[in-house]
């Protein structure tokens, strides 16, 4: 139980903790628990925090949504080569853009002593 592995030895048993599997084993524990409340309660409360508390629903939203997405195979030949040049320049555009807000935010910041 997280992440306590038993092995046996001839002639003892040695009990291993390991952080990496306790973690994985109470992350699995936790989102079922979540799930089980969330097809008892879930989308009720959902209506209701969307309704009393929008800016926390969306909150809630951004949070659950992957921070970076990593693609693996990407098949590119059905796209016309205009389309992509548009997407390759939106992406670029996206990117200065968020550049543009650092390098903003970096100059706001006071200057640690």
């Amino acid at each position: 139980m997280f992440g306590l592995k038993t092995y046996r030895i001839p002639a003892r048993t040695v009990a291993l903790f390991d952080p990496a599997e306790a973690r994985a084993e109470l992350g699995r524990s936790f989102m079922q628990g979540v799930m089980a409340d969330f097809e008892r309660h879930g989308l009720r409360r959902l209506k209701r925090l969307r309704r009393q508390r929008p800016q926390l629903y969306f909150r809630l939203v951004a949070d659950l949504l992957p921070k970076e997405y990593r693609l693996k195979k990407v098949d590119f030949s059905a796209i016309p080569d205009d389309e992509l040049q548009r997407m390759l320049a939106a992406v670029r555009e996206a990117i200065k853009e968020k550049q543009r807000l650092e390098a903003g935010r970096a100059v706001d910041e006071p200057s640690a002593p």
